[in-house]
């Protein structure tokens, strides 16, 4: 007689094999898998472009996979498949990140041309030709630990087990590991748990192939801990022909400095941040702001030390006070180590803070206020172009102050998307200053004041005695000639809407000029695709997997919705980015935990319903935290206000996945629920990041989130125990 039959499900299940092993697997994989999607999302980002569009790229990637790893899992449950076989494969996962973090850094210019801007569709072949094998792993796990019993009660205990694990994780990464370790020897700190766990359990059922292998590869793991980290080598494949001068984990991205053409750049994230000894674009900044006002006594600078934009505005022999606020102190940290000099004059004082919340904060006035900065591609990069913004700017001018900076670039030609970008920005800040003037250089220069503005950039530099070498008399005939800036004057006075933090429009005039570059179908055309797939399989679907469906998309929506507006108030998520995204798991797996006892919301249509009301709410939630901006309880009263809003969005989604595990027709198909909210996440991370918030806004987004949720409710009430359970 066999001693060591299969479970029912032909899981890891003979006899040998605990439940309690299976859920702590479980959770080991849920904190490996957080901690990897972290890491890839760094990762890609890097080398990809640094925008919402992409994360969601990339999120929606990796959730789609994960729906379709869960979906084959789901097919398979109920096949008598070898418990030793399923120990490897999380085995496999453990080790899998490290392939993937080198086939990111190795595999770009690889497939694509060094320097080739990527566009949405190489970008979405890329991540997922590097995430799919990872996700489809883990999905088919847990969709085949699912599949163990029957009943709904274990299928509930997976998916809590799961959260816990992506909450630990989640945290214990953006606290803890980013900060200190690179991404090799995070991922190995996760890899070591997931492998010996497996040895452990594989060890007591005497699976002596899985066992060596996992005791193997624990072996070997923490020698990424050592000499043998390759982070270095791997870096240094990103930036070939130029000299790696340094490279640290800040609080806003990995900052790698290298030298190469005469220059050094700083790159954040994979992208120039800084370039220091690209001395036209230092001038261009510093003296198309100075010719305004060169008689400025106080300026303001945000960002623009390490660039040399402050080196210029101090050539002014007028200028007392220059205060130069720099938002990441890890690339302070390594340009005054490079470049000294640029640091020294008694007139220059640093400030390490968030630009705009110093903006918000200070009390004092200045004459000129000169914001060096990217273009608004990110909602990052956002925040400093909108009406709030405008107006914080306008309350630190002195009487007839100017506010300067530039944006986009300018050959001879307006394409339709770079003057509809002009139009959104003039109006913007009409809306705030009497006077705006918008002048053509290598950047588009935007000056605005209350009172006169100037176009005779030269005369007013020659008139304060300062010689640039580039800004030049004939640099400036040959730049801001009648011809050009009448064009740009023409295209900035059409009519548009302004830009506003939780309407972000000007993000989606330059997302737009970005995927334009490249071809394809419009974005509006990609995001009603999707939003008819979805529906499609909502209507097929019954009601179980209709709830999942609609809360993975509601919980994915209302989850970027809220990290973006947090990025909005508050700055940068690289770091925040994990606590909030373990903060919500947690609250996921308590709000599964108290539906499973019966105390939730109530029924399919009251989670659903709950769902939409919170939905409702969003809005007034993150405009309430804005108000706050620039008072005393701004710090805390504004987080506790967003972390309050994930709780409670996490909490109810939880439920509803606890409502839907606890119907009837749910019986030995857990694994179908798990693809339905996975996929379901997968079109709101798409449609919430790259269609949805920048052309709707806010508002409308979360009444839409709302809308579905409330039809969901409605149709719930009809709907009949027995009708086919289907992803």
């Amino acid at each position: 007689m066999n001693t060591q039959s299969e479970s029912p499900a032909g899981l890891p299940g003979s006899r040998e094999d605990s439940a309690g092993r299976i859920v702590v697997a479980a959770g080991c994989l849920g904190a490996a898998a957080m901690a990897t999607q972290l890491v890839m999302m760094r990762e890609l980002w890097e080398v990809l472009s640094t925008n919402e569009l992409v994360i969601g790229i990339v999120l929606g990637a990796w959730l789609m996979f994960g729906g379709l790893g869960a979906a084959l899992g789901a097919a398979h449950g109920r096949r008598k498949t070898g418990g030793s076989r399923l120990w490897l494969v999380q085995c496999v996962l453990a080790l899998m990140p490290f392939a993937m973090i080198l086939a990111v850094r190795g595999g770009r210019d690889l497939l694509f041309q060094r320097g080739e801007a990527i566009g949405a569709t190489g970008a979405l072949l890329f991540a997922s030709g590097v995430l799919a094998p990872y996700c489809v792993g883990a999905g088919y796990l847990v969709a085949r630990w699912c599949a163990v019993r029957q009943e709904g009660s274990w299928i509930r205990a997976i998916y809590v087990a799961d959260t816990v694990g992506g909450a630990i994780g989640g945290m214990l990464f953006g606290l803890a590991l980013a900060r200190h370790l690179t991404a090799f020897q995070a991922i190995a700190f996760f890899s070591a748990i997931q492998l010996a766990w497996a040895w452990f359990a594989a060890g007591l059922m005497v699976r002596v192939a899985t066992a060596a292998l996992a005791g193997a590869a624990l072996a070997v793991s923490p020698l990424t801990w050592g000499q043998l980290d390759p982070d270095e080598p791997s870096t240094a494949w990103r930036f070939p022909g130029e000299r790696i001068l340094a490279r640290i984990q800040s609080p806003y991205g990995r900052i790698v400095a290298a030298e190469g053409g005469g220059q050094v750049t700083f790159y954040v994230l994979g992208r120039p941040a800084v370039a220091v000894g690209d001395t036209e674009a230092a001038e261009e900044a510093a003296h198309f702001a100075m010719a305004q006002r060169s008689d400025a006594r106080r300026v303001l600078l945000l960002g623009g030390v390490a660039s040399g934009v402050a080196t210029e505005v101090l050539k002014y022999p007028e200028v007392r006070d220059v205060v130069a606020v720099e938002q990441d102190p890890g690339l302070v940290g390594v340009a005054r180590r490079l470049f000294p000099e640029a640091w020294t004059d008694p007139r220059l004082r640093v400030v390490i803070d968030d630009p705009r919340r110093f903006v918000m904060r200070e009390r004092s006035q200045f004459d000129l206020i000169v914001v060096v900065s990217q273009d608004p591609d990110t909602v990052l990069l956002n925040r400093l172009h909108t009406i709030e913004f405008f107006r914080a700017v306008h309350g630190r001018l002195s009487f007839g102050g100017v506010l300067a900076f530039g944006m986009a670039r300018y050959a001879d030609s307006l394409s339709p998307d770079l003057a509809a970008m002009l139009a959104s920005e003039r109006t913007t800040l009409a809306s705030v200053f009497g006077n705006v003037r918008v002048l053509p250089s290598g950047r588009i220069q935007f000056v605005a004041s209350d009172g006169p503005l100037y176009a005779d950039i030269a005369s007013r530099i020659e008139g304060a005695g300062v010689r640039p070498i580039h800004v030049t008399r004939g640099m400036l005939l040959a730049t801001v000639t009648p011809e050009r800036t009448g064009a740009l004057e023409l295209a900035s006075l059409q009519r548009a809407r302004a830009n506003t933090d939780f309407n972000p429009v000007l993000c989606r005039r330059v997302l737009n000029r970005w995927a334009g570059r490249f071809g394809g179908a419009p974005a509006w055309l990609v995001g009603a695709a999707l939003s008819v797939a979805l529906g499609v399989a909502v209507v097929r679907t019954s009601v179980p997997c209709r709830l999942l469906y609609v809360g993975g998309f509601s919980a994915s929506v209302l989850e970027l919705v809220i990290l973006m507006g947090f990025q909005t108030l508050f700055g940068t998520l690289y770091r925040q980015v994990g606590v909030f995204m373990g903060l919500f798991m947690i609250a996921m797996a308590a709000g599964a935990w108290v539906g499973a006892r019966g105390r939730g919301p109530g029924g399919p249509a009251g989670g659903a319903a709950l769902v939409a009301v919170l939905a409702a709410l969003i809005p007034a939630l993150l405009k309430g935290a804005g108000r706050m901006a620039g008072t005393a309880a701004w710090a805390w009263g504004g987080w506790i206000l967003i972390a309050a809003g994930t709780v409670a969005v996490a909490w109810a989604v939880g439920a509803l996945f606890a409502i839907a595990s606890a119907q009837p027709e749910v019986a030995g198909r857990g694994g179908r629920l798990v693809s339905a909210d996975l996929l379901g996440a997968s079109i709101g991370a798409w449609l919430a990041s790259g269609w949805l918030v920048p052309a709707m806004g806010v508002t409308t987004v979360c009444a839409l989130v709302a809308l579905a949720n409330g039809l969901v409710a409605l149709t719930s009430l009809r709907g009949r125990a027995g009708v086919p359970l289907s992803p």
